[in-house]
């Protein structure tokens, strides 16, 4: 994994882990690279394509507009991942 994704991915991850009650959490670094190695997530990168050409996650699906709602698989359990290198 390189320096930049994981410095990305380390801001992305500073919020708490939010309850199981709850439909949205942020993960850690760690978290997402197990997810990708055990197929365990379905992972969506929100950058520009730019962005996305020069440095993506394994795996990861890029989202054009509303276009993504068709990548979604088809297990509705399955854990959906988004990020994106905008800390806003």
């Amino acid at each position: 994994m390189s320096a930049k994704l994981s410095l990305f991915l380390a801001l992305v991850s500073l919020a708490a882990a939010a309850s199981a009650s709850e439909p949205f959490q942020s993960a850690t670094m760690d978290q997402v690279e197990k997810w990708i190695t055990a197929k365990d997530a379905v992972v969506y990168d929100v950058n520009h394509d730019e962005d996305y050409e020069k440095n993506h996650l394994p795996g990861a699906r890029f989202v054009t507009g509303k276009t993504w709602t068709q990548t979604l698989p088809e297990a509705k359990g399955t854990r959906l991942v988004f990020y994106c290198s905008n800390p806003k």
